[in-house]
């Protein structure tokens, strides 16, 4: 490919940021426009990171700027999926920040309870672990949380970079997110309920 790959950010939150400088540092691409709802939230994300490139209050007409391959979405995760619908119809590769969608009912923990073991929160207890007595507790940010300084965003830009320039799927993609969204919201309701839950769902 002899040109860069062109980004759209969409959203101008704080997680936009990761993704700008990501995809600046990343050889094969270049942001070439940003969008958000307010002009001047991606006005202002293009003035802090050094940026010279067109700025809307529309994702449609952002979607229109020449040059865009990919579109890196960064919106609050409750428009994630018309987001995701409107960029995917205009033909652009995707990255999708936080969930694709959200369940009726969201619930902030992450529970899972089964008879080898169970997971509650970032607490562990198996099977495996004979005489356990407790908890075993993982030292993490919680899911309650919205801080994702801990993620590694240029690891994941460069290996999505790579993937389209070579023509293959990720190894997160889309459709693992449906499946992965289909569990947790399976263990929502398990939970909410109390009787196991059939996948897949509906």
């Amino acid at each position: 490919m002899g040109r860069r790959l062109g980004v759209l950010v969409h959203g101008a939150g704080w997680v936009s940021t990761q993704h700008t400088e990501a995809f600046g540092r990343n050889p094969h691409t270049e942001v070439v426009a940003i969008s958000s709802r307010k002009i001047e939230s991606a006005r202002r994300r293009a003035a802090e990171a050094g940026l010279d490139v067109p700025c809307f209050s529309s994702l449609e007409k952002a979607l229109r700027t020449p040059g865009v391959d990919i579109v890196s979405i960064c919106t609050p995760q409750h428009v994630h999926a018309e987001n995701v619908l409107a960029a995917a119809a205009a033909g652009k590769h995707l990255v999708i920040e936080k969930p694709v969608g959200n369940s009726p009912a969201e619930l902030q923990a992450i529970e899972i309870y089964g008879d080898r073991g169970t997971v509650r929160d970032n607490r562990i207890g198996s099977h495996r672990l004979p005489g356990q007595t407790g908890w075993v507790q993982i030292p993490t940010i919680l899911p309650g949380s919205s801080d994702v300084t801990h993620h590694p965003f240029q690891a994941q830009m460069d290996h999505f970079v790579e993937c389209v320039q070579q023509d293959r799927g990720p190894h997160c993609n889309l459709e693992d997110a449906v499946h992965t969204h289909e569990v947790v919201f399976a263990a929502q309701e398990c939970y909410r309920t109390g009787r196991p839950v059939r996948l897949p769902l509906g």
